[in-house]
């Protein structure tokens, strides 16, 4: 695959999906409210991109998340993450970049919306 980027109404009528697998791209940031569509979604792969940026919001719909893969991915910071990872409350598996910063602030939102053994970093 090369999809370096993802328009915001790429997902608009595709509400069924379950699976998505978005691994080894070029895709450098996720913008505001780009999965809102896929509220049924268990499972998102974004391993092995170029993700630097997430913006707020980006996961807001994906009630039915269990396992997100994120790592590989050169993410440093996860800004905002009460507002960016709001809407994942049934995630099971959080696959995490190994050196991302995780503030105290962070870490704190991460450990109240979850449980602290899902986030493993990769």
């Amino acid at each position: 695959n090369i999809i370096n980027h993802l328009n915001s109404n790429i997902f608009i009528g595709l509400n069924f999906l379950s699976y998505l697998n978005l691994s080894f791209n070029f895709i450098d940031s996720i913008s505001n409210n780009l999965f809102r569509e896929l509220s049924i979604l268990k499972v998102l792969d974004l391993r092995n991109n170029m993700i630097k940026l997430i913006e707020e919001n980006s996961f807001q719909n994906l009630h039915s998340l269990k396992f997100f893969y994120l790592s590989f991915n050169p993410i440093k910071y996860l800004i905002n993450s009460n507002k960016t990872l709001i809407g994942l409350s049934k995630l099971k598996y959080f696959y995490v970049p190994n050196d991302v910063y995780l503030s105290e602030n962070t870490n704190m939102i991460l450990k109240r919306i979850f449980n602290p053994e899902i986030i493993k970093t990769v």
